[in-house]
This record gives C-alpha cells, sequence and structure tokens, in this order.
C-alpha cells in the first residue's frame, strides 16, 4: 500500500513529463528540454528507490542479492542521482580507484548516495569538498568517504546505517 501511495504522484510527474514533451517539447528552450529531461529521469529514480525500498522491505537481509560487482559504477550512480545538487553547492569530489566486490549493488549505490547526500547537505556555506576513499592494508579492504562536514560522534557509529535513522536536524 505505501509503495503504490508513493508511487501515485510519480505516475502523475511523469505523466505531464510525457505531455508536456509531446505538446511543447518543441517549443521548449534548450535548458528547458534539460529541466524535462533532468525531471524525467529523477522520477524515474526515485520508482527505482521505491522498488528498491519495497523489495528490502519484503525480503529482509536473508535475500540479498550477491554479485560480483564494480564498486565504481555503483558511485556513478549516486553521482548521476545527486548532480544537480552537486553543481548546486560547486562540490569538488575527488576518489581513489575502486575495485570489483561482492555485494548487493542497489543496497551499495544507496550506500554511496546517502553518503555523498550527507556530504552534500551537512556543511558549512563552504562548497563541499569529497573524497570518495579506497585502501588496502594487509588482508583488510576499507572503503569511505570523508569531508569536511559536522561529523558522525562515535558514540553514534554503530547506528548511522540504520533505516530512516537521522543524527542531525536540517537546521543543524
Amino acid at each position: 500500500a505505501a509503495s503504490h501511495d508513493l508511487k501515485s504522484p510519480l505516475r502523475r510527474i511523469a505523466s505531464i513529463c510525457r505531455f508536456l514533451q509531446e505538446d511543447e517539447g518543441e517549443q521548449l528552450s534548450t535548458t528547458g528540454r534539460e529541466y524535462l529531461s533532468t525531471l524525467t529521469q529523477t522520477t524515474q529514480q526515485m520508482d527505482q528507490l521505491i522498488e528498491d525500498l519495497l523489495a528490502y522491505a519484503q525480503t529482509g537481509h536473508s535475500c540479498l542479492d550477491w554479485e560480483r560487482i564494480a564498486l565504481q559504477a555503483c558511485v556513478e550512480r549516486a553521482l548521476s542521482t545527486l548532480s544537480m545538487h552537486i553543481d548546486e553547492k560547486g562540490a569538488t569530489l575527488s576518489q581513489d580507484t575502486l575495485p570489483e566486490v561482492w555485494g548487493d549493488a542497489t543496497l551499495l549505490c544507496q550506500v554511496y548516495q546517502n553518503l555523498i547526500g550527507n556530504a552534500l547537505q551537512y556543511t558549512s556555506d563552504a562548497p563541499p569538498c569529497i573524497q570518495i576513499t579506497y585502501e588496502q592494508q594487509g588482508d583488510q579492504e576499507i572503503f569511505g568517504v570523508k569531508d569536511h562536514g559536522i561529523g558522525i560522534s562515535p558514540q553514534y557509529s554503530e547506528s548511522i546505517f540504520a533505516a530512516f535513522k537521522r543524527l542531525h536536524h536540517q537546521r543543524e
């Protein structure tokens, strides 16, 4: 029911985008067409997120889709989703070369999207500087997203990945 309720406004937005493209597409400015394209892509991404959340809620952790994935593709998907926010904030990004890993692509993409999104959101007025890191230390692989934001107190390190958990208010 929640999935249906969340998707209903998305279907309406997608329909309006289609009608606008069909009826006014050739009359739109280049910028207008770019906005319409971005709106259409964002609607599709939101629809996929709702599907992913529904699948996660239905299956829990026991049915993860483990496969060998290029972690770089997950980061690129996250960056694509956040591209407008990155541009608006004037963020600079750097990243290490990322390996292939075993994992669930949907969940790993979501982790990177959330971490990068938080780095964009919880920052000072200065443009964010975000580093996507990877290093191998012996038999350990260490993955990270570093920024100069407000940070996370060590006491919350275990709870930051809980579903729907927020440590800071928007104004912080």
